[in-house]
């Protein structure tokens, strides 16, 4: 833990606020990612642990999406995701949708063991786990 204190993503900007008029998930992200604001994650007690503005978001995502064609995975393949409260989750989601994939997203209290019991079922071609759920599993 560092001592600097974290600023928390703005709720208003300067960016005029669009409502429902995106044709696309992916329109949406592109817009916000022009803003200042973006996601905030708490721990249990409310602190303030990771900012994550949208533009970062989409950084993150379009590099993970040349990732996850690197590895194979294509246009309306299913990627399996642990749907856990976490920047690398949103991401990853994101990423899938930019390149086509469909994010299938696993309830976050699923073991790594039993992922896979999940997985096939889906048709998923990859699947993601967080690294602290991958290692207890």
């Amino acid at each position: 833990m560092t001592d600097a204190v974290l600023t928390p993503t703005p709720n208003d900007c300067d960016l005029p606020r669009r409502r429902s008029d995106f044709a696309t998930f992916n329109e949406a992200i592109d817009y916000a990612a022009r803003s200042d604001k973006g996601l905030n994650f708490h721990d249990m007690r409310g602190t303030l642990e990771r900012v994550y503005p949208y533009a970062q978001m989409r950084e993150d995502a379009l590099e993970a999406a040349y990732r996850l064609m690197a590895m194979g995975i294509g246009k309306e393949d299913r990627v399996a995701l642990v749907a856990e409260t976490s920047p690398e989750f949103a991401a990853l989601f994101c990423a899938c949708t930019l390149m086509g994939a469909w994010p299938v997203p696993l309830r976050g209290s699923c073991l790594a063991s039993s992922l896979l019991l999940s997985v096939e079922p889906a048709g998923s071609r990859e699947h993601h786990t967080p690294a602290a759920l991958a290692a207890s599993g």
